[in-house]
């Protein structure tokens, strides 16, 4: 993280544009990635055919998702 501002600037946003042709089209993946993410995430566990029970298998999603906060510093 340290060395990023060594990066010149104008070559981070060519880098951005290369991927993103605006900031609102940025935005939206982002959007996109975390609907997919909290989606997806529940209906992993619920599908869970290890975990016997549903209310198990809720139990063990709210139990990854604190995990998770906690990891990464409630950020």
């Amino acid at each position: 993280m340290e060395q990023l501002h060594k990066i010149p600037f104008d070559y981070l946003k060519r880098s951005f544009y290369y991927y993103f042709k605006s900031k609102e089209e940025f935005g939206k993946t982002i959007l996109e990635y975390y609907n997919h993410f909290f989606t997806e995430k529940p209906k992993q566990h619920l599908s869970n055919e290890n975990i016997s029970s549903a209310l198990e298998r809720i139990h063990a999603f709210c139990t990854e998702a604190k995990t998770n906060m906690v990891k990464y510093n409630f950020t």
